[in-house]
């Protein structure tokens, strides 16, 4: 009954080969890799299925056994159109990858409808008939005393055809990634009256390869934490590093720059990276601290936040990042470093787009993506960009309102406030002192003694309008005043002009902090408006800079460095190939000198940010944007989730004298597996390094790639090269000579023919069952 067939069989490589020619081997590749991503969500449900749901039930592998049987025969279908449709020359991997995926579903899920003729159509439904026919240990037929049923349960009874629901994207497209069968009933009743029923729906997804994805071949470094560098270093190929997990100290600390990510520091540290048309990458940020200076040419660059920290170099105008590449960023480009440096050119991103948090309707500043520039003498140069995007807007947080005690007023606002509401403003790109545009000012229409005000004195004015009240809370005040009456007189001056684009229910809003260090500091509020929405902030700004932009330029002259007569804040006045921002920012004209706003455009940017935070997420899982991102995957670090550390902490091991040399300098390639708290790279070495801890390259040259569970230390002056080539013959050459490297890398086969693996796949690891219910 099952059809464990090779999904190109005889008919496949060979076959390509005859028909199409060598150059279609390409398309193939590609096939093979997008095929390749799935298979990590497959085995996660697949051993999810194993540990809870009873998979030894016979009648349950039967019926797995025939579905794998009709995923073969549509795998086989789909691959004959596939061949007779795309030529070499004029092929589209992408489309012939699309369509190949399109192809294999229609024809699945028609045979599963019992209607294999219809080649141009989903089918929304199956035939009950067509799970049954694999069910041969046991009767199907009612009147035998021992007998299992197989049904579909639709409209909450037993039918004989079902629901078949499909893989769609955000907008309701189908992405043709995989099929559920909905509500499949198998009851076995025994001659004793006994029943036994399981309801489940069947994932069943667009089937992998064997072998293993090797985009990894592709990069030079690869860290689950922090890529840190304090020396001279040049790197060509892709680089990717992940975060410092949650446990360690210092994670998540908003000021501390050692916590993950890609890092350059010290009055040495200056890494360049030529990314040859790679990702650099990483799960955390991209920061350059003190005097530290990163360059990133001929790549694609993916964060969570790009930084300048630390003290800055007034002679050098340090720390520095200079960017010439797409670059797309979750949250914020920040500069908290005076005399810093950031230069960007190609494409920028901002993509993160949403204003509104979904827990209690908070505004958040860390879901919004913009430019914020929190010391004083920076430079930012905008001119040599051809797309700007930047989704979000910047916020007042609790924590950018405390003099140097951010951990501080956090907690001062949480404990006073008992909730975190960031305040939003009308610009994409601001300074730190705009923020005080949004403060309401002191001025007639102010009920309040004064703002900012120490909360003693905001305690006693509310306790001298409310304290026979018996709903007056002390410890609380803003519980207590009214934000429409008790703060602002809305009748008097620019509050009646401004009330217009203020929150109908809330426009106004506290921020609690403490003034000074740690808890000792005084306990302070600012109060701010509360715009009722983004175009209303927009508005607002626009409205202030019309009437006080007196204040917005003595701003930004602060901030912005002054170089030949002109402010460093660079920005072309040419036309971009794409320029779209939520909020409003100043500038200062290039030609003219005078200054001028650069007004922003609502739009409805879900759609786009959800596709690129989808391929973000990508991005981290399988260093690719186009892998698998479903979820069935855990969020787990990259190397852990594709190399085996619990393995390589058994033992190091080196696998030399394998006659294959680096491309560049010729060097012996090797394998290097290390199970030690820190493994140095030394001079001489090349080939590919698995370590379970900490790698330190000491070497002036390294050619392959390094892949570390922990940080990798690039603290000598050196030149690190990917080579693509060299860590594939390594791989093959492990194949071939019994070096079982499949026990390191997950999904590496050592029994197939190349580092990519054979062209067999297995369809029962592309078949989940969800939503398992027994005897319910």
């Amino acid at each position: 009954m099952r059809s464990r067939q090779k999904r190109l069989g005889d008919r496949g490589s060979s076959l390509i080969m005859v028909v199409i020619g060598a150059a279609y081997l390409g398309i193939l590749g590609a096939l093979i890799l997008s095929i390749t991503f799935t298979n990590i969500d497959l085995k996660t449900a697949n051993n999810k299925s194993k540990k809870n749901f009873y998979m030894d039930e016979a009648v349950v592998n039967e019926v797995t056994a025939v579905l794998e049987e009709y995923s073969a025969k549509s795998m086989a279908a789909a691959y004959t159109w596939l061949v007779k449709n795309y030529q070499a020359e004029s092929a589209d991997w992408e489309k012939c990858c699309k369509d190949y995926k399109k192809k294999y579903m229609i024809a699945l899920s028609q045979m599963l409808n019992n209607n294999p003729a219809n080649t141009t159509e989903l089918s929304d439904s199956y035939q009950v008939s067509k799970l049954k026919d694999g069910v041969n240990s046991i009767s199907t037929d009612s009147a035998d005393a021992d007998h299992v049923t197989v049904g579909a349960f639709v409209g909450g009874s037993p039918n004989m055809a079902g629901i078949i629901e499909h893989a769609k994207d955000v907008e309701g497209n189908y992405t043709y990634d995989y099929l559920i069968l909905k509500d499949v009933s198998i009851t076995y009743t025994q001659a004793n009256g006994f029943e036994t029923e399981i309801m489940t729906d069947i994932v069943m997804d667009f089937p992998s390869a064997g072998g293993v994805d090797t985009t990894f071949a592709k990069f030079a470094l690869i860290s689950d934490e922090l890529i840190d560098c304090t020396s001279a270093v040049h790197v060509t190929g892709g680089v990717y590093a992940g975060e410092t997990p949650p446990s360690i100290a210092g994670a998540g600390d908003k000021v501390n720059p050692d916590i993950g990510g890609i890092l350059v520091q010290s009055g040495t540290g200056n890494l360049e990276i030529d990314g040859n048309n790679n990702l650099v990458a990483t799960r955390g940020n991209i920061t350059a601290n003190n005097a530290g200076q990163l360059s990133i040419v001929n790549a694609k660059v993916w964060a969570k936040n790009i930084r300048t920290f630390g003290v800055g170099d007034p002679a050098r105008f340090t720390p520095k990042i200079s960017i010439d590449a797409i670059t797309k960023v979750q949250d914020d480009l920040l500069m908290k470093a005076p005399y810093s440096t950031v230069d960007l050119k190609k494409s920028y991103y901002g993509f993160s787009y949403k204003g509104k948090s979904s827990i209690g309707g908070k505004t958040m500043s860390d879901r919004s993506s913009a430019i914020t520039i929190n010391a004083r003498d920076v430079s930012l140069d905008l001119t040599g960009l051809d797309n700007l995007v930047l989704f979000g807007r910047a916020f007042v947080s609790s924590s950018d309102t405390v003099d140097g005690n951010a951990e501080a007023g956090e907690q001062a606002q949480k404990e006073q406030s008992g909730t975190m509401m960031d305040i939003m403003t009308g610009q994409s790109i601001g300074v730190k002192y705009d923020q005080g545009a949004y403060l309401i000012a002191n001025e007639s229409y102010l009920k309040i003694p004064s703002n900012p005000i120490d909360q003693a004195s905001i305690q006693a004015y509310a306790a001298s309008l409310y304290h026979a009240d018996a709903s007056y809370d002390a410890s609380a005040p803003h519980l207590s005043l009214k934000m429409k009456q008790d703060i602002v007189d809305f009748s008097k001056g620019d509050a009646a002009h401004i009330r217009r684009w203020l929150d109908d229910d809330m426009p106004i809003r506290p921020i609690y902090y403490r003034q000074g260090p740690g808890t000792s500091g005084m306990k302070m509020v600012n109060f701010y408006w509360n715009f009722k929405n983004e175009a209303c902030a927009n508005a607002y700004f626009e409205w202030f800079y019309g009437k006080y932009g007196g204040d917005l330029k003595d701003s930004f002259k602060q901030f912005y460095r002054l170089e030949g007569g002109k402010y460093n804040m660079k920005y072309k006045t040419a036309p971009f190939v794409r320029l779209q921002v939520a909020g409003d920012f100043l500038y200062q004209n290039p030609s003219t000198g005078a200054f001028e706003i650069q007004k922003g455009e609502i739009h409805d940017m879900d759609t786009e940010s959800s596709q690129l935070t989808q391929k973000y997420k990508s991005v981290q899982l399988n260093l690719r944007e186009d892998g698998n991102t479903s979820g069935n995957i855990a969020d787990k670090p990259y190397v852990n989730m594709h190399f085996n550390m619990k393995e390589v902490k058994k033992g190091s091991k080196v696998i030399d004298h394998t006659g294959i040399q680096s491309a560049l300098y010729h060097n012996a390639a090797n394998v290097y597996i290390s199970s030690k708290e820190e493994f140095h790279v030394t001079s001489g070495m090349a080939g590919l390094v698995i370590a379970s801890g900490n790698v330190v390259v000491d070497a002036v040259r390294f050619e392959g790639l390094i892949v570390a569970d922990g940080k990798i230390e690039l603290s000598t002056n050196s030149n690190i090269i990917a080579d693509e080539k060299m860590v594939l013959d390594l791989l093959g050459y492990c194949q071939n000579n019994g070096n079982k490297l499949g026990k390191y890398i997950y999904g590496y086969d050592n029994a197939s023919k190349g580092a990519a693996g054979d062209d067999s796949a297995d369809y029962g690891k592309a078949i989940a069952f969800e939503n398992w219910k027994k005897n319910a």
